[in-house]
């Protein structure tokens, strides 16, 4: 009966510490497997930044923004400085695969020689570096709002 005893109360005493050993190894198990998941999908949203990317203005000596390259191209028309017309133009384009202009759509203007004004501005600008999908340039769509303001 003493032995009997004596290994019931080594079993009692050992299964917590085995039970308690188990769960670290297997907690940490599976630390471990969510670091090497999350390393893993990082390196895979980095890869599919790479393949997968929208469209952006890139100017010849990568010196201007955006922005900046409306503030210096962008013309006011004539027409409307004559009028003391201003106001915003919306509009909505295409950059092709080769990273030209294409498709030019005006959706909210102040007027046509708005317009003239914001194509030709468009269709004279540098290369666009295209969008990409799956590793391949393809054609994308861009809208810009394109602010007017008399001076």
């Amino acid at each position: 009966m003493k032995t009997a005893t004596t290994h019931s109360a080594f079993l009692l005493k050992t299964i917590p510490l085995l039970v308690f050993l188990f769960s670290v190894t297997w907690v940490s198990a599976q630390e471990s497997s969510l670091i090497a998941n999350y390393n893993a999908e990082d390196s895979l949203a980095e890869e599919a930044n790479l393949k997968n990317a929208v469209a952006e203005f890139t100017s010849r000596t990568n010196a201007f923004s955006l922005q900046e390259y409306i503030s210096s191209e962008l013309e006011f028309p004539n027409e409307g400085r004559a009028k003391g017309l201003y106001g915003s133009v919306t509009v909505r384009f295409e950059v092709l695969a080769d990273g030209d202009i294409g498709t030019i759509v005006i959706l909210d203007s102040p007027g046509p020689s708005f317009d003239a004004s914001v194509k030709e501005f468009l269709n004279e600008m540098p290369l666009w570096t295209p969008a990409y999908s799956n590793s391949v340039p393809v054609a994308s769509v861009r809208q810009l709002e394109l602010n007017f303001r008399l001076r």
